[in-house]
């Protein structure tokens, strides 16, 4: 009885130790921290730009946002990463971009720099009649002086002689 006790043990020990040794631990899959990037941060209103991250599961949808309205959607490649074209908002100023996969929400902060383009000044009027008309009066003025100078000096050429 002795020796079938002893092998009983000697089998429970081996199991246990072969399950502690053998067996690995099961451990959730890591996609380590992830990052987010644009190709500007200083976008113009209503311009475009592109974000790009990593950091998400092979294959996992991508839903983007800015300032928590949806702003487009992607999937993610094979390793992860990710890519997209958003177009800024018209507003000038700081704007949060997020992107989300699954439980994972990457973010980043854009500011939109106010419009530069100013429209032209106006520098004149759109009838040309006013001016014209002046040029007439102003050149028929002229005609007149030359016309009383010419008459002026001969009279006083005819009185001469």
């Amino acid at each position: 009885m002795q020796r079938r006790t002893t092998y009983g043990m000697a089998f429970i020990v081996a199991t246990v130790l072969s399950l502690m040794l053998g067996a690995a631990t099961a451990s959730a899959q890591g996609y380590g921290t992830g990052t987010l990037g644009s190709s500007t941060t200083t976008p113009g209103p209503g311009e475009p730009f592109t974000v790009t991250g990593d950091g998400c599961a092979p294959g996992a949808d991508v839903t983007f946002a800015i300032d928590g309205q949806a702003a487009g959607s992607t999937t993610a490649d094979s390793s992860g990463n990710f890519s997209k074209t958003l177009t800024a908002p018209a507003a000038p100023g700081t704007h949060s971009v997020t992107a989300t996969c699954g439980a994972r929400v990457l973010s980043l902060e854009i500011t939109v720099q106010a419009s530069t383009t100013t429209p032209l000044a106006r520098t004149g009027s759109n009838s040309t009649v006013p001016m014209t008309s002046i040029a007439l009066v102003l050149l028929a003025v002229g005609g007149l002086l030359v016309l009383m100078a010419r008459r002026r000096g001969a009279s006083r050429s005819h009185s001469a002689n």
